[in-house]
């Protein structure tokens, strides 16, 4: 009687676990080590439009809805079932029934033995509208900055263009003049030619900003800010900002450079506009590069008076600005955040100095065990 009794309870609270996991908002899928989805609640069903009859075995739903590294993301699942307490998996993409691309956040935890096999427990959080959002954000960040770029590459071609424009004048006047002299014409032909080698290096200088980062790469601030300054320093030089630069002690980290590099210029040309609007009599910008507690940090100053209290702490919010009459987004400082953050896992943060503004970039600095086990790290280092 009392073993019947207590059949029934667990075949109770079995249904009632069962009923509660089939009913959660969120996604959530039980499966065993051998690879078998013993359950797939009906959030689970709803967005990846594949039911528990069309997927049996995690291997047959890992081959629909990835369309590439299916070996290598049924390699990890099977790692799963080693796990002894919550995992938190982060981000995963894969394509719905309907082809529509889903990112889902996972959590995995360990369910017991059932079976005779051991069995996890994984949870998600739907998350792709959020993505989504973000990369729309990113795109306008990144349409923004390129019209920022294009004014900078005008800049620096208004000169070369005109002195190309003056001498092809003056020689075509000459020739008409009959004033024709070899020795004279050639040294002018030499010096179109140099102008034109530095239009070529500027678009250079430009080209690889506009390549989307597809995997992270060995860098150092160093490195970032010359290639920073080789862009806007000559706008700054125009305005006459000048600018104070002191690396310190150089440390190489791992991250997506162009994405750090447009972050770096919309401080710079944050500092600018504020320079320019405030009229500062001798505008100037610090950069100082240092390292503490494993992070390699930049800092970014200037001299522009500050941030109002009542704004510092809404300036990384999205959409906040405050150059409405300027054309201002709002969405610079708020991606430079999501980049340096989200992207990069570092920190950016803002206070106000004796003279104005400060930015701070914190990024975690490359292990050097880490690099003498990676060996084109090594060699990126070396060279």
């Amino acid at each position: 009687m009392l073993a019947h009794k207590m059949t029934v309870e667990i075949r109770n609270l079995n249904t009632e676990l069962e009923n509660m996991i089939n009913s959660a908002p969120n996604p959530i899928i039980v499966h065993s080590e051998d690879g078998t989805i013993v359950k797939i609640n009906r959030a689970w069903s709803d967005i990846c439009g594949y039911t528990h009859e069309e997927t049996p075995t995690v291997d047959i739903w890992v081959d629909k809805v990835y369309k590439e590294q299916q070996e290598g993301i049924k390699e990890y699942i099977r790692s799963l079932y080693k796990i002894t307490q919550k995992v938190d998996e982060g981000e995963f993409s894969f394509y719905s029934k309907s082809g529509e691309k889903v990112t889902w956040q996972f959590s995995t935890a360990p369910f017991g033995i059932l079976n005779g096999k051991k069995t996890v427990i994984s949870s998600a959080m739907d998350i792709t509208e959020l993505k989504n959002k973000d990369h729309m954000l990113m795109m306008q960040s990144r349409h923004a900055a390129m019209g920022a770029m294009i004014s900078m590459i005008a800049h620096q071609w208004r000169q070369p263009l005109a002195s190309i424009a003056a001498i092809s004048g003056t020689l075509n006047l000459q020739t008409m003049l009959g004033q024709y002299d070899q020795e004279h014409f050639a040294e002018k032909l030499n010096l179109i030619s140099d102008l034109a080698i530095d239009l070529s290096d500027t678009i250079n200088d430009f080209r690889n900003f506009f390549k989307e980062d597809k995997t992270k790469q060995l860098s150092s601030w160093k490195e970032l800010i010359n290639g920073s300054l080789e862009i806007i320093q000559p706008m700054l030089i125009a305005k006459n900002i000048q600018v104070d630069v002191s690396y310190g002690e150089d440390h190489f980290f791992m991250t997506y450079p162009r994405e750090i590099t447009q972050v770096i210029l919309n401080i710079f040309k944050n500092a600018e506009d504020v320079l320019i609007e405030n009229s500062i009599l001798h505008p100037k910008i610090w950069i100082r590069i240092s390292s503490q507690n494993g992070q390699a940090s930049l800092a970014i100053e200037d001299n522009g008076g500050g941030i109002p209290t009542e704004l510092i702490d809404k300036i990384f919010d999205p959409y906040f600005s405050t150059k409405f009459d300027k054309d201002g987004t709002g969405i610079g400082l708020y991606m430079s955040k999501t980049i340096v953050e989200q992207h990069c896992n570092g920190k950016l943060t803002v206070n106000n100095t004796i003279h104005g503004a400060c930015f701070t970039i914190q990024l975690p600095i490359k292990n050097p065990m880490d690099l003498k086990n990676d060996l084109s790290d090594v060699e990126k280092l070396l060279h």
